[in-house]
């Protein structure tokens, strides 16, 4: 399960991957609790078409990461 609230370090630092292609527009929260049909459609067109999709970030890409929220 993806903990959308703590999302940058719970996932992006502890697991080194970032959700990329999440659709404009469309707050980023579980879809379960999207509360519109039309951010729903929003997000499953680009599940579908596969422009949101997982991405791995390289070491150096996590330490960078890591050090921008140090760095707030």
């Amino acid at each position: 399960m993806v903990n959308y609230s703590n999302y940058e370090t719970a996932i992006v630092e502890t697991y080194g991957i970032r959700l990329v292609g999440w659709p404009q527009g469309v707050t980023f929260i579980s879809p379960s609790n999207i509360s519109t049909m039309g951010d729903i459609h929003k997000l499953w067109d680009v599940l579908k078409a596969q422009t949101c999709y997982w991405f791995a970030l390289s070491p150096v890409e996590v330490k960078a990461h890591t050090a921008e929220l140090d760095a707030l």
